[in-house]
């Protein structure tokens, strides 16, 4: 991680945002070619999170949440997730039209600090985020953040069928939001719980259904 109090001269800023705008002729390339790592011509879920996190740890309406680490996780999470559901990009890489219809940069040039979070019917909506969690954690027995058959048959009263049950355990799993076991950096995230023999689904599978 860079040092927070590494100095920028402004010819290393020229000289960056030159490259970055290069041929960006819209506020939505501009974005788009920000976001994503160099060489690649898409962006995965993780390069979303250092706008994400700046907006969590910023943002009035989310200042509520500055001594609740889990659920700015799991809020950046859901952020996520919606952006790459909306874009129908299960693949986990989103490419420059998927991006633009995500709607993303329109959201953050809307982003300002007098919106109200739970209000807006967004990504952004911490209303929205609250309804899905509250209801994972509900189901989620042992609260490991790990939805077992036993836990997604208890859904909406016991309304889902053995064999729909089965069918989403088997197929639940969402690609694009994979994670090694042995993260570099050492993260918790949900998706990183090993799952050898019992078929489950955590937070980010469950939110993506």
């Amino acid at each position: 991680m860079h040092d927070r109090n590494e100095k920028v001269t402004f010819e290393q800023f020229m000289s960056g945002w030159t490259e970055l705008s290069h041929n960006r002729y819209n506020d939505e390339s501009l974005f788009f070619n920000i976001l994503k790592k160099p060489n690649c011509s898409w962006i995965l879920p993780e390069d979303f999170l250092p706008v994400l996190e700046d907006i969590v740890l910023h943002h009035p309406g989310l200042r509520f949440l500055a001594d609740n680490p889990m659920f700015q996780e799991r809020y950046i999470e859901t952020v996520i997730c919606r952006l790459f559901y909306d874009a129908h990009c299960p693949s986990g890489k989103m490419t420059m039209p998927q991006f633009r219809k995500s709607g993303f940069t329109r959201m953050i040039q809307m982003l300002g600090p007098h919106v109200d979070l739970n209000t807006t019917r967004n990504c952004f909506s911490y209303k929205h985020f609250y309804v899905i969690y509250c209801k994972f954690w509900a189901l989620d027995s042992d609260h490991d953040l790990i939805i077992t058959e036993s836990d997604l048959a208890k859904y909406n009263q016991a309304a889902l069928g053995t064999r729909i049950i089965q069918c989403v355990m088997q197929n639940g799993r969402i690609s694009a939001f994979a994670r090694d076991n042995s993260d570099d950096d050492g993260g918790t995230t949900t998706s990183a719980i090993a799952q050898d023999s019992t078929l489950s689904l955590s937070y980010l599978d469950y939110i993506c259904k």
